[in-house]
């Protein structure tokens, strides 16, 4: 099934209504009401198909019935399938991820039974399309009859709760006259030779047989591996006869024989298999039928024949002991013994390359296990770590770092990191002995590696300074992002401790958050990122450093700057803050109004920064207007339409969060209605005793003498299913906002009232206008208090006709739609 596609959790819609109207002169106006929004929910469905359905298996044996799982909600989704029915005379059902083309994946098994209906979860499913796959296996019972179809119902719950039923079903197909599968497995010997056993079942009735054997090697199973057959090679405990296979090719064996009905036999064949090799898995099949099906065309196309599964015949690995290698440290040259460190400073943290080759015949992983208690008087820390240093080794179910896996003669680089602690000294050596073992080891002896600091000497590192200048003036240690922007770009300065140090050094730079990018700075910019090195001479040099904060309003972090030359190192700490950004969804908005009464509209505040407390900014009428006249005008806010506030302390606003506010301007009764009139809405700081707005949005108004007031409102009404909003009842109450977030087959009522206030002296012809928003459907329940108003769907909007509206009267309109997100 196709799909629209959906649209994003968080979406805003809503639309304005149009007003038009004629004065006592005839001359045609028109007014719009405020938007109306409402917020798409987070939606949780998903579309579960079986891929084959039924399964056809026979008595005793399983039926795999494959299926997809497609994600069309908008968002990631988990999804759990609990048996909700289990079969006549089944009691247990597993089932198993699956690839693509709905084949099991062996390991994945969860087995749930009457007595332990345990669920099953496919997690992480993208938005939008995302699919996965799993596999229903059920067991055929014996006492099945043919052609039985056998069915369970799937109980299938997404994030959201409760989601759907899924029924599946395997159909019950008769024996073949007869069958073969293979007996155990078994092992090639050092003469690369072995045994295999094939049983072959009778079925109903007496046939012969014709059997055809081949092995493949399950690294390429594109040919057939060539075997030999042993002289003792036997059928039902009878010796074969020399002419019952055929000894020109030796990749195919052949036989043909009585097969009983109900018999149970044996095919027994000492096989010598020259090609293998150690490692080699190798499969030998058999292909079988009545031996009037097979008569005697070749193996190849012969697909009248069945296939057996597998008969594994495995040449066992060979275990060697790995070789470990110490080809480099962070103090001495290439011609040293790298085992061994002459001399390094308190405090730093030196570090020792190492390689491990995996000498066996099968991949391997391999833990380290400190020997030594190393955290005494000098060593603060050991770690094993990758290969560039930048991450330690993950922490294996021992407990213990492992390195690997690491595949059949190949190798693996790490390093070992040596943290010094600051301050202590020693001239006695100081070692740290580890053990390396491969987790399948079962013959060979543990490695043991011992490394060796000679010296420990008092030094200090280079110095780190941040700031927010290129001049590097102040140095800060906290730096913000007062715009909103994702990214900050800020300075650091590295210098040699000791100012009469006149040479060269080389310098390595690593922050511990990948958020962090180093370049180098090129007056009056920065160039294209670097390798995290450099040379830095005596008078220090700086850098630009980039600190990405997307998704997130602070991020603080560790740099590591070390000196390989002088094994000397230094760390510092930066903190960038994301400040809130609080502005106006919109920089102007409009409203109207008549002389004498009130202007109604509401605003949107968001917050495009980081996140942002309660009670730092309030929403105020701000005085320092240009259109200084309106300066006087009462303006009141409210977050409900009860509660009014001349200013309005905002609440807590997370980044990217949004706060719609109910603004009610009252209008003077003597004010001009032939020009436009604008006021000021400023956010200012609570408390802050300026009365600057760090934002503000102009509020335009157009003041006519019509008398006319226009308000849009809005009602959501939710239900567990969707239903026919246009014969639902019309919702007692709305209002002109709503926090509600629709999903698909919710309804959404809008009322739009049109009044002539009481004072006004003139009929005025009305008509309203007020278009579909989208991803969503006209419900056709349009009513108006009016019959002669005959409200109509026309090209995407509810119109009315014109209706004669007297002082004192309203015309209402009032109409459903159903969200439908596929639209």
């Amino acid at each position: 099934m196709s799909h629209a596609m959906m649209p994003k959790a968080g979406m805003s819609i809503g639309t304005k209504a149009t007003i038009t109207y004629k004065d006592a002169s005839d001359i045609l106006h028109t007014r719009e009401s405020d938007i109306v929004l409402t917020t798409i929910a987070q939606v949780y469905q998903v579309e579960v198909t079986a891929m084959r359905n039924p399964a056809r298996a026979e008595r005793g044996e399983n039926a795999d019935i494959p299926f997809q799982v497609k994600n069309v909600g908008n968002g990631i989704d988990d999804v759990t399938f609990s048996v909700k029915k289990f079969p006549n005379q089944v009691d247990k059902i597993t089932f198993f991820s699956a690839d693509a083309g709905g084949a099991a994946r062996p390991g994945t098994g969860v087995e749930s039974s009457a007595g332990n209906p345990v669920p099953f979860t496919l997690k992480g499913l993208d938005a939008g399309g995302g699919q996965k796959y799993f596999v229903l296996r059920m067991p055929i019972p014996k006492s099945a009859q043919n052609d039985d179809l056998l069915s369970t119902e799937l109980d299938v719950a997404t994030k959201g709760g409760r989601s759907s039923d899924v029924s599946a079903d395997a159909l019950v197909i008769g024996r073949r006259p007869f069958s073969v599968v293979p007996i155990g497995a078994a092992k090639l010997n050092n003469k690369k030779d072995t045994w295999v056993t094939f049983r072959v079942n009778g079925g109903l009735t007496n046939k012969v047989g014709y059997f055809q054997m081949w092995a493949v090697n399950s690294k390429d199973v594109s040919k057939p591996l060539k075997y030999k057959v042993g002289a003792r090679a036997s059928f039902n405990r009878s010796i074969l006869r020399p002419e019952e296979f055929d000894g020109s090719d030796d990749t195919l064996f052949k036989i043909k024989h009585e097969v009983g009905a109900n018999g149970s036999y044996l095919i027994q064949m000492p096989i010598h298999i020259d090609d293998a090799h150690r490692g080699d898995e190798i499969v030998m099949f058999a292909k079988y039928g009545e031996a009037d099906q097979a008569a005697i065309k070749p193996l190849s196309g012969n697909d009248s024949l069945e296939k057996s599964t597998g008969f594994v015949i495995r040449f066992d690995h060979m275990e060697v002991q790995p070789e470990l290698e110490v080809f480099g440290n962070s103090k001495d040259g290439p011609s040293r013994d790298f085992t061994r460190i002459d001399q390094a400073l308190s405090g730093e943290t030196v570090q020792y390359d190492l390689v491990l080759r995996n000498k066996s015949t099968f991949d391997d992983t391999f833990v380290i296990q400190e020997l030594t208690d190393s955290k005494g008087e000098l060593i603060a820390k050991v770690t094993p770590m990758d290969a560039a240093g930048a991450a330690a080794l993950r922490i294996g179910a021992q407990g213990l770092p492992e390195i690997g896996p690491i595949p059949s003669n190949g190798e693996l680089k790490f390093k070992i990191a040596v943290q010094l602690r600051d301050g202590r000294t020693s001239d006695v050596e100081q070692n740290v002995q580890f053990r390396f073992k491969a987790l399948n080891a079962r013959t060979v002896e543990p490695l043991i590696q011992v490394l060796t600091i000679v010296k420990v000497i008092s030094g200090s590192g280079p110095v780190v300074k941040f700031a927010n200048t290129d001049d590097m003036e102040p140095a800060v240690k906290k730096l913000t992002i007062d715009d909103g922007a994702d990214v900050k770009r800020f300075y650091m300065n590295i210098s040699n401790a000791d100012s009469t140090d006149k040479l060269t050094h080389e310098y390595q730079m690593r922050f511990a958050d990948k958020g962090f990018t180093i370049r180098p700075y090129i007056n009056p910019g920065c160039g294209a990122p670097i390798s995290n090195s450099g040379p830095i001479d005596s008078e220090g040099k700086t850098f630009c450093v980039v600190a990405d904060l997307r998704g997130i309003s602070r991020l603080e972090s560790k740099v590591v700057v070390s000196d390989s030359a002088r094994s000397a190192q230094t760390s510092a700490s930066i903190t960038i803050l994301k400040m809130p950004v609080i502005e106006f969804a919109s920089t102007a908005y409009d409203s109207s109004g008549t002389p004498g009464g009130d202007a109604a509209l509401t605003v949107r505040i968001v917050n495009r920064g980081g996140n942002m407390a309660s009670n730092v900014y309030e929403l105020w009428h701000d005085t320092m207007d240009p259109a200084a006249a309106t300066n006087t005008w009462p303006t009141a806010f409210s977050y409900d339409e009860r509660n009014w506030e001349h200013s309005l302390v905002l609440p807590e606003l997370k980044s990217g969060g949004s706060k719609d506010v109910f603004v009610k301007i009252a209008i003077p009764q003597d004010v001009s209605i032939d020009r436009h009139w604008s006021l000021t809405l400023g956010l200012r700081e609570v408390g802050g005793g300026d009365n600057k707005s760090k934002a503000s949005t102009i509020v335009t108004l157009v003041l006519d003498d019509s008398g006319l007031v226009v308000v849009k409102e809005v009602a959501v009404v939710k239900s567990p299913v969707p239903m026919d909003c246009g014969s639902s009842a019309v919702p007692r109450n709305f209002s002109k906002a709503t926090n509600a977030k629709v999903n698909d087959g919710d309804c959404i009522w809008y009322r739009i009232s049109v009044t002539n206030l009481p004072a006004s002296a003139t009929v005025h012809s009305v008509q309203i206008a007020d278009p579909i928003p989208e991803h969503s459907s006209y419900a056709d329940g349009a009513q108006a208090n009016m019959p002669e108003a005959s409200p109509k769907i026309d090209g995407g909007k509810i119109v009315t006709q014109g209706v004669d509206l007297e002082p004192d009267t309203s015309l209402l309109l009032t109409y459903p739609v159903t969200v439908n997100f596929r639209k």
